[in-house]
This record gives C-alpha cells, structure tokens and sequence, in this order.
C-alpha cells in the first residue's frame, strides 16, 4: 500500500485481520452458502468472426517498468498491451481497497520475462504469499473482487451470487484458494 495511504482498513467496521487468509476463506463460505440464482436466456444472434484484418492489429512499444528495456509486440486492438493503462487504473481501484494485485507486466518485457509466467498473469499477495492467477478479463475480475470484498451483509452477498450466478471458482481462485 503506498506511503501515507489508509484506504479501507481503516474505516470503521474494517478490522486489522480483514484481508487475512483465515477471514477470506470465511467470508467465502458465507457467499457459497448464498442461494444461487436461476440461470438467465441469453440470445446468440450473430456469428463471432474468426478472420482478423490488419487494419485491425496494432504495434505497441513497451518499456518495462522493471529493467527499462523497450519491447515491440504486434497486437490485437482488445489485447492486454493495447488496454494497459486501463488495467493498471482497474488494479489500482482494488489495492485501494487494501487487497494486493498487480499485472504481471514482467511477461511484456524481452529480458525479463523469464522470471515470470507465460502470457498475462496478475501478482497477487495475501498473507505475505505471492502467486500468479492467469489473466482472463481484467474489468471482470476486478468487479468481481471490488463487490466480494465490499460485501458486508446477507444482502450483498445475494447480490454477488446473481451477479456471478453462483460459480465462485474464479473468485476462489483470484483468492488463491483454488488453482487453475
């Protein structure tokens, strides 16, 4: 947590041990617990195409945040690269509530992807462990942490599990409990 940066442990109600292993897991077994909404009609009215024009790719330059080094890739326009600045701000919503993550920016880098797992992960700490998640969708991902972790009560639980319509395993995943 950055210098001088209380964020939300320190809100009344928050206690010291709320972002701890023991208090996730708790809190997890509460969402679970949840009843688990009926599966909503969605439609399919069109075809996804699988042709990708070039007017479509994009090059970004990246210039690791680690070792400096610049990096060219060739990207799609929905690519991770092309959204970066956008993830970073989605990330930076959940540290601020107190709740380590970060991009694994690493993996962009020529000279320092080694040290990292293949393709976009998020870094993620909880009780002084670090372990990387594959990166799926940042935006759901962080609305899904964003509404676990400001759930307090019956209510916003219910609320969650509409949302997610009751599969937690993402969320037990992005919390470390369960591995993909």
């Amino acid at each position: 947590m950055p210098k001088g940066f209380a964020g939300i442990r320190d809100i009344d109600g928050f206690p010291d041990s709320f972002f701890s292993r023991e208090n996730l897991d708790k809190r997890l077994e509460t969402l679970k617990k949840s009843p688990i909404p009926p599966p909503e009609q969605r439609a399919m009215c069109y075809s996804p195409s699988t042709s990708f024009l070039d007017e479509e790719k994009l090059t970004i330059s990246f210039i690791c945040p680690v070792c400096g080094s610049k990096t060219i890739h060739r990207v799609y326009s929905w690519d991770e690269l092309a959204n970066l600045d956008e993830i970073r701000d989605c990330a930076q919503s959940i540290r601020d509530m107190g709740f380590e993550i970060y991009l694994e920016e690493k993996c962009f880098c020529s000279k320092c992807k080694t040290d990292v797992p293949e393709g976009p992960a998020w870094r993620i700490t909880i009780d002084n462990r670090t372990f990387y998640v594959e990166f799926y969708n940042a935006f759901r991902d962080c609305n899904l942490l964003k509404k676990f972790l400001s759930a307090k009560n019956k209510n916003d639980f219910d609320n969650l599990m509409d949302a997610i319509e009751g599969n937690t395993s993402r969320l037990e995943t992005l919390l470390g409990i369960k591995n993909e």
